[in-house]
C-alpha cells in the first residue's frame, strides 16, 4: 500500500500473495504498523514473509527494498539459526519472547557488521491459529559499542595499552606503539599478533605531518565477535596510523597503529575513539618529564601547615597531602572512594563549596570560600579554600590546585560577635518576663542543642521549671508540662543542678553525668521518664547570674551520647547565660515597677467624671500594650462656676513612676490654676512655672479648655498636644486649631489662645497621640479619626469615647491613650431635623439622640421611655420595609411645642404590601400606644409618621 513503504513488489511471487487476498488478521496489523514511527515488521504465514513500515528500513541497509515480502530467513541467513528457535515458540503458543541488546551480525552494506537490537516477537492471532508474528524492534549497536569503547578509555588511565588492548580485541584487533628515539622511531610495545621485522608503516610521515593515515595491514590478524552462534572470526585488512603529539611542542612523540575491526565501518565516532587513544597515551608520555617534579613538590607539601589538593579538568580530586589525612584522620580510600571527601565538609557548607568547585572545574576561574571539616575528634573547624586552575599553553584547563588554611580562632570571634548581637537585639525585644524565657530557649534550640531547659531559683531555694524548648514538637509538648514545677530536689543533693548553683560555675556532663545527674536530683519517675524520652546524651550546665546573685540554671541537652562539647560552645553559653540573667532580672524588675506605676496611674486618674445637665462627658483610657512601660497619660475634668464645665487632656514625655508621679503635678497644678479663675492659657502658663520648678522639670504635651453653655463656646488653650477635634450635630467632622510648646520646655513659655462656638448637641473630642501614632502613620489615621466622627461612632452608646478607641484601634497599641469626649446640649429644646441613611446602625444612632433630646426638654423618665420607643419603631420600620434592601435615607423631625413633643418620620420608598408577618408588624401598634397622637400617611412618594407626646 502506499501508505505503507514506497516500493513496487510482486505480490503474486511474494508468499503472502496479492493484498486482496490479505486476511483481516493481517490487515488489522499492518494498520498499526504502517501509523507507527517506531521499527516494527509483520512475519506472516508459513514462510513468515515481511511486511515492514518505512522506519524499519534503515535496519535493512542495502537489502532494502528488496526485502519487502520475502521469507526472514531468505532476507536474514546470517542470523536466522539464532533467532529461529523464538520463532518456533511463538507460533507453539508459547508467547511473546523479549531480547536486549541481543548480538545479531548482520550483512546489510556489503561486509559482516556488528549489531546489536532490543526487540520483541509477539503471537498474531488468525482466528484460532497464530497466524504470524509482530516485531517492534531498535538498534541499539551505537549505545552498546559506544559503552565498551568508553570502558576502554578509563581502563586506559590505571592501566596499559597492551593490558586494555588484550580485553578490547574487537575495536582494538592489534596495536604498535612507536617512540620518537632521537631522529628515528622504535617499537615500545605491541599487542595482538607479536610484531615482525619487515612490518613497514609510515610512522615517520604520520608523526612530522601529525595526520592519521588509514592503510593495508601487513599483519595476519583476525577478530572475532562472540556471537551467540555462530562465533564470527573476520580477517584484519587495514589499519589506521595515529600521530603522537603533546601540546605546546613542534617535536614528534611517535605514532599509534591500530588495527580496524573488519566489523564496523571507519566513521566518525570509530575514528574519535582511536583519536583520544592516541591523545591519552601522548599525554602520560609527555607527562613523564614533569611526574620528578611532581613528586618534589609533593613532598614539600607535606611539611606545609596548609590541607593542599589538586584534581583533574572534570574536578575529581586526585591528590591530598599530609595535613589532611592528619587532620581529618581519614584513610585513603576513605578520602577518594566514592568522593569521600566531600563527606568532611560540613553539610550546611557543602552545597556552596561544590558549587564553586564546579565552577572551577566548569569555567577555569580561580574560587575562595570558607567552609567548615570535620576534623579526627568531629568537631568542625573553620577553613579559607582557595583554588587555583592550571593551564597549558593553549588555554585549556589541566589541573586545580587548592589549599584550605585554617580560619577557626578569626571565624569563631566573628561568630561571638554576631551572636551577641544578636542576643542583644533579641532579648531587648521585649520586657515581659514570659516571653523572654521563651526567647532564651529559642536562642539555644538548635544552634547549641536538641533541648534545654531554663530553672529559676526561689526565695526559699526551690528551683522551678520556667522554659523549656525540643527540637521535636511531640517530645516539647512533653517537656512543657514539667514547666511552673519544682523537679529537681535539693535537699543534699551535691551534683548537677545544685552543684552548679553553689560554685556558680558550668558544668560539662558527659552521657553517663547526664544520666546520673537524673537519677539523683529528679525523685519523681514519670518527671525522670519525660527527660529520659526527650534524651540524655551529653549536657552543658550553666548558672544564670545576675548583680552578684545566682537567679537558677540554663540547661543544654544534645541526645547524642557521642556528642562532644567544644570550648567555644561553653563560652557562648555563659555568655548567653550572663546576658538572659540580667534581662530576665531586669523584666521582672519592670513587672513589680508596671505593676506600681499602673496601679498608682489608675488611682491618679478620675474613676468618674462630673455631671452636668448641658454637658454629656465620656472618656476612655488604655495602658501600653508594646511599650515597656505605662506612661504619662491624663484627662479630667471639673465643674467651675457659672455652669462652666473644664476639661483637660495631656501626655507627659517619659514611662513609669517618674511619668505617672508627673502627670499627677501637672493635672493637679492646672486644677488649681483653673480655680483661681484665670484664663487657659494663662492656667498654662501658670502650670509650667510650677513644673519649671523641678531641677529636671518633664516636658508634658496638653490642652486646658472651659465650656461654656450659656454662651455655647470652648475657650482652649494648647500645649505642644494634638489638635482636638469637633464633630457637629450636622457637617463634617473637623480638626481645631492646636499650636504651642510643650510644658517643661522654657520658663516663660506663651501659649495661644483658642475660642471656637459650639453648636447644639456637638462633640468636642480630646485624645492623646496614641489614638492616631499606632501605626507610624500620623496622616492616615487622624484621617480615620475624622471618619470616626463622620459617622456618629460616639452617638451609638453612652460610651462614646470608648466606642471611638475600639473602632480606631485595628492594631495593637504602642502608646497609652486618654480619650475626653464632650457633647454640649442646648439650654432649651430646639426643632431639629437630622437625615441619615436607612440603615440598622442609624437606627442606634436616632435612639441615643432622642435620649438626649429628652433630657433637654426634661420630660421625665416616663416620657423619655415613650419617645425613645415612638421614634425607635418609625424608624425600624422605614429601616427595614421602606427600600425593600436597597439603599435610601429617612429625616426625623422633633420639635417641643406647648409642653409636647412632635415627632415626624419620613422616608420616600415604597412599603410592602399585604398582610405583615404574624411575628412581626407589631410596630404601629405600639407606636399608637405610646404616643397621644399617631398619623400615618402613604403615598406613591413615601411615607411619613406623625406623632405627638
Amino acid at each position: 500500500p502506499s501508505d505503507f513503504v514506497s516500493v513496487t513488489v510482486d505480490w503474486q511471487a511474494s508468499p503472502v500473495g496479492p493484498p486482496s487476498a490479505w486476511p483481516q488478521a493481517l490487515r488489522g496489523a499492518l494498520s498499526i504498523v504502517s501509523q507507527s514511527r517506531f521499527p516494527m515488521v509483520v512475519m506472516w504465514g508459513p514462510q513468515l514473509a515481511m511486511l515492514y513500515n518505512a522506519s524499519y528500513a534503515p535496519m535493512l541497509g542495502s537489502k532494502h527494498p528488496w526485502a519487502m515480502g520475502r521469507p526472514i530467513e531468505e532476507v536474514w541467513p546470517e542470523i536466522w539459526e539464532t533467532i529461529r528457535p523464538m520463532f518456533d515458540g511463538v507460533l507453539r503458543g508459547d508467547g511473546a519472547t523479549f531480547s536486549e541488546d541481543l548480538l545479531l551480525p548482520l550483512t546489510r552494506n556489503g561486509f559482516l557488521e556488528e549489531c546489536y537490537f532490543t526487540f520483541s516477537f509477539s503471537p498474531i492471532a488468525d482466528g484460532t491459529e497464530v497466524g504470524g508474528i509482530f516485531c517492534a524492534v531498535v538498534e541499539t549497536s551505537r549505545k552498546v559499542i559506544a559503552e565498551r569503547r568508553l570502558r576502554v578509555l578509563h581502563a586506559l588511565e590505571s592501566r596499559s595499552l597492551r593490558e586494555v588492548t588484550a580485553e578490547s580485541h574487537v575495536d582494538i584487533p592489534f596495536s604498535r606503539l612507536y617512540l620518537a628515539n632521537g631522529a628515528d622511531f622504535s617499537l615500545r610495545e605491541s599487542s595482538g599478533p607479536p610484531a615482525a621485522a619487515n612490518e613497514a608503516w609510515p610512522i615517520a610521515e604520520v608523526a612530522h605531518a601529525r595526520r592519521a593515515q588509514v592503510v593495508e595491514s601487513p599483519i595476519a590478524a583476525t577478530a572475532t565477535l562472540e556471537a551467540p552462534l555462530p562465533v564470527a572470526t573476520a580477517p584484519v585488512e587495514s589499519a589506521i596510523v595515529l600521530p603522537l603529539a603533546a601540546a605546546g611542542t613542534r617535536n614528534p612523540l611517535g605514532a599509534l597503529v591500530v588495527g580496524l575491526s573488519p566489523f564496523s565501518a571507519l566513521d566518525d565516532a570509530y575514528r574519535r575513539f582511536l583519536e583520544l587513544i592516541s591523545a591519552r597515551i601522548a599525554a602520560e608520555i609527555a607527562a613523564a618529564p614533569v611526574m620528578e617534579n611532581e613528586r618534589a613538590l609533593r613532598t614539600l607539601s607535606d611539611v606545609v601547615p596548609q590541607i593542599i589538593c589538586t584534581a583533574g579538568p572534570d574536578g575529581n580530586a586526585e591528590y591530598f597531602n599530609r595535613r589532611w589525612f592528619e587532620f581529618t584522620g581519614l584513610s585513603e580510600a576513605e578520602t577518594f572512594e566514592a568522593e569521600g571527601w566531600r563527606n568532611a565538609i560540613h553539610p550546611d557548607d557543602r552545597e556552596a563549596f561544590e558549587e564553586a568547585w564546579r565552577a572551577t572545574a566548569r569555567e577555569g576561574s580561580d574560587f575562595a570560600t570558607e567552609a567548615r571539616i570535620r576534623g579526627r575528634d568531629k568537631e568542625y573547624v573553620w577553613f579559607l579554600m582557595r583554588a587555583v586552575a592550571l593551564r597549558d599553553v593553549a588555554g585549556a584547563l589541566v589541573r586545580l590546585f587548592c589549599t584550605a588554611t585554617d580560619i577557626d580562632e578569626r571565624k569563631r570571634h566573628e561568630e561571638r560577635e554576631a551572636f551577641s548581637a544578636h542576643v542583644s537585639d533579641v532579648l531587648s525585644s521585649t520586657l515581659d518576663a514570659r516571653a523572654l524565657l521563651q526567647k532564651v530557649t529559642e536562642l539555644c534550640v538548635p544552634a547549641f542543642a536538641d533541648w534545654c531547659q531554663l530553672q529559676s531559683l526561689s526565695s526559699d531555694d526551690e528551683l522551678t521549671v520556667e522554659a523549656v524548648r525540643h527540637r521535636d514538637s511531640k517530645l516539647h509538648e512533653r517537656l512543657e508540662s514539667l514547666v511552673g514545677r519544682s523537679v529537681v530536689a535539693m535537699g543534699g543533693a551535691v551534683f548537677g543542678s545544685p552543684h552548679v548553683l553553689r560554685t556558680e560555675q558550668s558544668l560539662v556532663l558527659d552521657h553517663a553525668a547526664t544520666v546520673r545527674g537524673v537519677a539523683e536530683n529528679v525523685p519523681d519517675a514519670g518527671d525522670r521518664a519525660i527527660y529520659e524520652a526527650a534524651g540524655l546524651g551529653t549536657a552543658l550546665i550553666v548558672p544564670l547570674v545576675a548583680r552578684g546573685r545566682t537567679r537558677g540554671t540554663l540547661h543544654l541537652v544534645n541526645i547524642d551520647p557521642a556528642s562532644p562539647r567544644s570550648g567555644i560552645s561553653v563560652e557562648i553559653a555563659e555568655e548567653l547565660a550572663r546576658r538572659a540573667a540580667l534581662a530576665i532580672d531586669n523584666s521582672r524588675l519592670y513587672e513589680r515597677e508596671h505593676r506600681v506605676a499602673t496601679a498608682l496611674q489608675h488611682a491618679m486618674l478620675p474613676a468618674k467624671l462630673p455631671s452636668h445637665p448641658k454637658i454629656e462627658l465620656s472618656y476612655a483610657y488604655r495602658p501600653a500594650e508594646r511599650e515597656s512601660r505605662v506612661g504619662g497619660d491624663w484627662y479630667d475634668a471639673f465643674g467651675l462656676s457659672n455652669g462652666r464645665m473644664a476639661i483637660s487632656i495631656g501626655d507627659v514625655a517619659g514611662h513609669g513612676l517618674e511619668a505617672s508621679v508627673a502627670m499627677n503635678e501637672a493635672r493637679q497644678a492646672l486644677r488649681l490654676s483653673a480655680l483661681e479663675g484665670l484664663s487657659p492659657a494663662q492656667t498654662l502658663r501658670r502650670a509650667n512655672a510650677a513644673l519649671m520648678l523641678d531641677e529636671e522639670p518633664p516636658m508634658i504635651t496638653a490642652i486646658y479648655g472651659v465650656i461654656d453653655p450659656e454662651r455655647s463656646t470652648f475657650r482652649y488653650s494648647c500645649a505642644g498636644h494634638p489638635s482636638p477635634a469637633l464633630a457637629p450635630f450636622l457637617g463634617r467632622a473637623r480638626y481645631l486649631e492646636g499650636g504651642g510648646i510643650p510644658l517643661g520646655v522654657e520658663r516663660d513659655a506663651q501659649f495661644p489662645s483658642r475660642e471656637v462656638s459650639l453648636l447644639p448637641f456637638s462633640t468636642l473630642l480630646l485624645y492623646t497621640d496614641g489614638l492616631i501614632e499606632f501605626d507610624r502613620n500620623l496622616e492616615r489615621e487622624s484621617a480615620r479619626l475624622l471618619d470616626a466622627l463622620n459617622a456618629r461612632v460616639h452617638d451609638m452608646s453612652s460610651d462614646g469615647a470608648g466606642a471611638l478607641v475600639r473602632n480606631v484601634l485595628n492594631n495593637r497599641q504602642i502608646d497609652d491613650i486618654a480619650v475626653l469626649a464632650a457633647t454640649i446640649f442646648p439650654l432649651q429644646p430646639i426643632p431639629i431635623e437630622i437625615k441619615l441613611p436607612a440603615s440598622p446602625s442609624s437606627a442606634t444612632i436616632v435612639r441615643r439622640f432622642v435620649s438626649r433630646y429628652a433630657r433637654v426638654a426634661q420630660l421625665g423618665a416616663e416620657r423619655s421611655f415613650d419617645l425613645v420607643i415612638a421614634v425607635g419603631e418609625a424608624v425600624a420600620n422605614a429601616v427595614e420595609h421602606a427600600y425593600r434592601g436597597g439603599e435610601g435615607a429617612f429625616v426625623l423631625r422633633l420639635d417641643y411645642r406647648g409642653g409636647e413633643v412632635i415627632g415626624e418620620v419620613e422616608d420616600v420608598g415604597t412599603w410592602r404590601e399585604g398582610r405583615p408577618n404574624p411575628e412581626r408588624g407589631r410596630g404601629l401598634s405600639i407606636l399608637r400606644a405610646a404616643t397621644r397622637r399617631f398619623e400615618l400617611h402613604r403615598g406613591s412618594g413615601g411615607t411619613t409618621v406623625t406623632f405627638a407626646l
